[in-house]
């Protein structure tokens, strides 16, 4: 009895060669999977989990790319042939699902109780859309000791991903390639890049006369903007708005650029930029926001006795440091005179690492600034990262001069707990440090310095019958990481840290490719 012929793939001559057609599924590097699947590859290596979360209006469209290509199910991307490392990779849209019940952050919440590396989560978006992300875990209950969050930069600014490594845009070409080559070289990036410690911040501003944000060209609110901002209504009539920070919160003149150019945003990020330019010349000179110093009364700040410092014209080093003076910051509706003055931890509470008093030697202090006789001021910058309006360092080209201790010659850290603080006298000085982020202009390097601290920070106003408004319903406009917004009648700002995240920081050194620009 003849042995039953073998089974063999037919034989296909082509251009000379002969070969046997390789089976589609062997030469695909990617399976997809529509449950969590297994977090282990077949050496029984961890998988690296990913996460994407999208922005889908971002980059004109563009970062939608990733949810059309990944879409709703779990895909697992071989690494490396040699060492047999997965990815599992999964993309969401941040606009799907009611807040604190979206699929993917229900998803991120369940990986992070279970897995024994941080998952990694990467930001589709602008600026503002990296504080959407990490406030909505928050809210969904994640365990954010065991999350690491990255940056994929489709905004204008993108100041959040300078300061991380991971450059101004995302590059020109297709974001995912043929049989997910770009995708798979951006993975591998995003999970070596170092997890670093990433400060956090709330900025709390209470307005008399409540809030407006500019939708289709016009300034309103809607019931999406009290979610997305921490907007509620006081028993009093009054507003108050709570949000997080992670790169910077400013009021003045820029900001007042910054609202006109949201009227009119263009899908086109030069364009965006050139429309930013714009605003801010004809805000300048045609229609300018009120001064700092016209609205509000008295800046206070809060920190270890070594972090404070203040350039008023009136204070002398004696004076910070006085334990006999005592006088509380001046409320926003009170008629006196504010004066630099100090206080100890029982009078102005300090923040969590100093609450102890005497606790490694470090004795809380605070002080406080009146903007109409010490410091006058355009623009008041709050800076977390050394990256301002698409590129600028205001805290690095600012001046030192009038300092009284050491630590404002200091250089800026994403991780250390202190917000830096500067303050323009003019509009002018801080439009041109805002233009020198995307080109070299003569006259950069206007700002003061004006502290380097742990804080809390706080702003009182004058009431609306002192304060000098460039408008008949007391506008004062602000900013919070890029996203521009009007204050009626603003009495109060606080400005506190939060918490302290894990980010993924890319190594500056490491020549960029893949998805990323310069």
């Amino acid at each position: 009895m003849e042995p039953a012929p073998l089974r063999t793939a037919p034989v296909v001559r082509e251009k000379g060669c002969l070969r046997r057609p390789i089976h589609k599924h062997a030469a695909e590097p990617l399976g997809r999977q529509h449950s969590t699947g297994s977090s282990r590859s077949k050496n029984n290596l961890p998988a690296a989990q990913v996460i994407i979360f999208v922005n889908r209006t971002s980059g004109g469209g563009r970062a939608g790319e990733y949810l059309k290509a990944l879409g709703d199910g779990t895909h697992k991307i071989r690494l490396s042939k040699t060492s047999g490392k997965f990815a599992q990779v999964r993309a969401f849209d941040l606009r799907d699902g009611e807040s604190g019940r979206k699929s993917g952050f229900l998803l991120l919440k369940e990986l992070s109780q279970e897995v024994e590396n941080p998952v990694r989560v990467m930001v589709a978006g602008g600026d503002g859309t990296v504080m959407w992300a990490i406030s909505e875990m928050e809210t969904t209950g994640v365990n954010l000791e065991k999350v690491v969050v990255g940056h994929i930069p489709f905004g204008t600014g993108n100041d959040f991903s300078r300061s991380t490594g991971w450059g101004p845009a995302v590059g020109p070409g297709d974001l995912i390639g043929h049989r997910w080559q770009h995708l798979k070289r951006d993975l591998k990036q995003w999970i070596a890049a170092d997890a670093v410690a990433f400060d956090v911040w709330e900025v709390e501003v209470t307005s008399g006369a409540g809030f407006a944000f500019v939708h289709g060209g016009h300034r309103c609110i809607t019931e999406q903007d009290k979610v997305q901002h921490g907007l509620e209504e006081l028993a009093d009539g009054r507003w108050r708005m709570k949000k997080r920070m992670v790169n910077y919160f400013s009021l003045g003149q820029c900001c007042r650029a910054g609202l006109g150019f949201e009227k009119r945003r263009t899908s086109s990020r030069l364009g965006n930029n050139m429309r930013y330019g714009y605003e801010g010349l004809k805000k300048l000179f045609l229609q300018p926001a009120p001064m700092v110093s016209d609205v509000v009364n008295e800046l206070s700040v809060s920190g270890s006795s070594s972090s404070l410092a203040s350039l008023a014209s009136t204070a002398t080093p004696d004076d910070l440091f006085d334990d006999d003076v005592t006088r509380q910051p001046s409320d926003a509706s009170d008629d006196s005179e504010g004066s630099l003055t100090t206080t100890s931890s029982a009078a102005l509470r300090a923040p969590a690492a100093t609450q102890q008093q005497g606790a490694e030697g470090v004795l809380s202090r605070s002080y406080s600034v009146n903007l109409d006789q010490g410091l006058p001021s355009a623009e008041l910058l709050f800076l977390n990262v050394p990256s301002f309006a698409g590129g600028a360092n205001p805290w690095a080209w600012s001046s030192c001069e009038g300092q009284f201790n050491e630590d404002l010659s200091c250089s800026q850290d994403v991780g250390d707990g202190r917000l830096e603080v500067v303050s323009y006298s003019s509009g002018l000085g801080a439009a041109i440090d805002a233009a020198n982020g995307k080109l070299r202009t003569p006259g950069r390097g206007a700002g003061q310095r004006v502290a380097s601290a742990e804080g809390p920070f706080r702003m009182s106003f004058k009431s609306p019958a002192k304060a000098k408004y460039t408008s008949t319903d007391g506008r004062v406009y602000l900013q919070v990481d890029g996203e521009f917004f009007v204050a009626h009648q603003p009495e109060e700002v606080n400005v506190r840290h939060w918490r302290t995240v894990k980010v993924a920081r890319r190594d500056k050194d490491i020549t960029q490719f893949g998805c990323f620009g310069l």
